[in-house]
């Protein structure tokens, strides 16, 4: 796994350093400033490339390391002057090649300093413990067109309004612009000034800005070789970034630094515990058998992070299996709804009318499905209704159905007791007349009619089929 890694410092007169000192150690290199003050780290180990990258306008001289950083100390010679930036990187551990590795701090310096205006003094140490790094010098002034140093971060320049015009300085007592008599020069107007940016190199925002190149310059190696890709950005802060891109997908306003901390401290948000700089002194005890209190922290910081990474993956597998359960029963709902659309099409018959046949007789028109459950109970009906499992609209359709059914039974067998009891009571067909028929309607509005006895005939059973009396 890579590490991300990417520090950066001012080296200045007031720390009691030497521009030429730092350039000799981090080269191994013997350079002699410019009282002769000579500084040799030769037998330095570990140190296997060093190069200098120059930006444009700057003398061919300056490739020498000595000639370069004796330069830098000239012209900023105050006590507290600052001399050069230093950033120091890690690279890689995968990344074994050393031309791979020169390349891509060679990429680095080139695209996010001598372009634009610095020039760069790198070195490679590696000292083959897994710790490869590299340490980048880089001057803080400007080179101008004919070769000397520019002024540093601001010079003293006209303020200007938004049309870009000199603002005058005015006379608070008079309203007029305020004036001044230089001899030799005679009257010159005054107009205010201010501090004019040359180059933005001490921005702060810039740390952030060269961080994240470093790493999206490591990332663009390391992708290819299936290995998981740094980040500039703490813990904290990539739980933070990621905390406000969940709320922002779920349409929520986004959280403040302040208010995620206390959300962390609550433990409604988890971040991942980083570990501690260990040093020198720390591994050298640990390599000679001893126990570091620095190394013995990190040892606990990564088990508690393989606990939290255990149980985040037994709280995903969870959430895959609901998923997965959300998925099945919504698959079950489905062939339910269809079978109970199916079922009742079934129930409401080919096309408009149902035709059921019992033991009293016929009732209604077209059709072949039969609904009679036999016993004819309505608390036995309603149960079988319940316990199918249908809709509640299926439910309905069906129990009015039978109460229809019901009805149409009971209307038949009282039509046949009625039939029976006029034969045998000997009524005669002229005591009621030929063709004339009694009009009952029951309390659903079925109209039955009843014609007289002398007329059932064949005639009479084929109008009750064909629909023509009910």
């Amino acid at each position: 796994m890579a590490i991300f890694h990417c520090s950066v410092k001012v080296i200045g007169r007031s720390g009691a350093m030497s521009a030429v000192g730092a350039a000799a150690y981090r080269a191994a290199d013997k350079i002699e400033n410019a009282i002769g003050e000579v500084f040799d780290f030769c037998r330095k180990g570990g140190v296997v490339y060093s190069e200098i990258d120059l930006c444009k306008n700057a003398p061919e001289e300056y490739m020498d390391r000595g000639t370069l950083w004796r330069s830098v100390e000239a012209i900023d010679n105050k006590s507290n002057s600052q001399l050069c930036r230093e950033i120091e990187v890690a690279i890689p551990k995968e990344i074994t090649d050393r031309d791979s590795q020169k390349d891509l701090i060679r990429e680095y310096v080139r695209e996010n300093f001598v372009s634009n205006g610095m020039c760069a003094d790198w070195s490679i140490h590696d000292k083959n413990n897994g710790n490869p790094h590299a340490h980048i010098l880089l001057t803080m002034r400007g080179i101008a067109a004919d070769g000397s140093w520019e002024k540093k971060q601001t010079r003293r320049g006209y303020k200007l309004d938004s049309d870009g015009n000199k603002i005058p300085v005015i006379d608070p007592e008079t309203g007029e612009q305020k004036v001044r008599v230089r001899p030799g020069k005679g009257v010159e107007k005054l107009w205010e000034r201010e501090n004019v940016e040359i180059n933005p190199w001490n921005r702060r925002e810039n740390v952030e800005v060269w961080r994240k190149a470093w790493a999206d310059t490591c990332n663009s190696r390391i992708e290819k070789m299936d290995i998981d890709p740094i980040d500039h950005r703490s813990y904290l802060r990539q739980a933070f970034d990621q905390k406000n891109v969940d709320l922002h997908a779920k349409g929520k306003d986004k959280v403040s630094m302040e208010e995620f901390l206390q959300l962390k401290e609550s433990g409604e948000v988890s971040v991942i515990e980083p570990t501690i700089h260990e040093g020198f002194a720390a591994r050298k005890i640990e390599a000679e058998g001893g126990i570091s209190d620095r190394c013995e922290l990190n040892r606990e910081i990564l088990s508690l992070r393989g606990v939290i990474q255990h149980i985040k993956d037994v709280i995903t597998d969870i959430a895959d299996g609901i998923d997965k359960i959300a998925e099945k029963i919504q698959s079950v709902k489905a062939q339910l709804k269809e079978a109970a659309i199916e079922k009742m099409s079934m129930l409401l018959g080919k096309e408009d009318s149902i035709n059921e046949t019992n033991d009293f007789g016929k009732v209604g028109t077209g059709g072949d499905i039969r609904i009679d459950r036999g016993d004819g109970n309505p608390e036995r009906r309603e149960q079988d209704i319940e316990e199918s499992g249908e809709t509640a609209e299926i439910k309905a359709a069906r129990v009015r159905i039978a109460d229809l059914t019901d009805r149409a039974r009971h209307l038949g067998s009282d039509i046949e007791v009625r039939e029976a009891r006029e034969q045998q009571s000997g009524v005669e067909a002229g005591e009621r007349g030929k063709g004339e028929s009694r009009i009952d309607q029951d309390a659903d509005g079925i109209i039955v009619k009843e014609p007289d006895p002398v007329d059932r005939d064949e005639d009479y059973e084929s109008r009750i089929d064909r629909g023509v009396c009910r």
